[in-house]
């Protein structure tokens, strides 16, 4: 069985109840997410904060890795290409309607 890991920045939007990522969460039960370090969860979720098979760890975190780059892409689609210009002309990377970036560090930066 594949467990999934929620990173920081997701778990702060399902606390703050964003419609995207609650209802990807909710969509599986608890026992399908892995170990996690967010000390919110311990005594709400115990199932989360326990993993002891190391055995199937690359293949989880290639699943997990996989699922994130899914969810990461849904939460960007929601938003505004606005926004986006906005905060990269205030970045220095956006010319002439464009979003140009050195490098994927820079895109990072910018959706940070």
């Amino acid at each position: 069985m594949s467990l999934f890991v929620l990173d920081t920045d997701i778990l702060t939007l399902y606390y703050r109840g964003d419609p995207v990522v609650v209802r990807a969460v909710d969509a599986r039960p608890p026992t399908a997410y892995g170990r996690t370090y967010d000390s919110r969860l311990r005594g709400k979720l115990p199932e989360l904060l326990t993993m002891t098979d190391h055995s199937v760890l690359l293949t989880r975190y290639r699943r997990i890795r996989e699922v994130r780059l899914q969810l990461n892409n849904v939460l960007v689609g929601t938003i505004p290409k606005r926004a986006l210009q906005e905060c990269g002309r205030k970045l220095g990377y956006l010319r002439k309607n464009t979003l140009v970036f050195d490098s994927e560090d820079d895109m990072a930066v910018l959706m940070d």
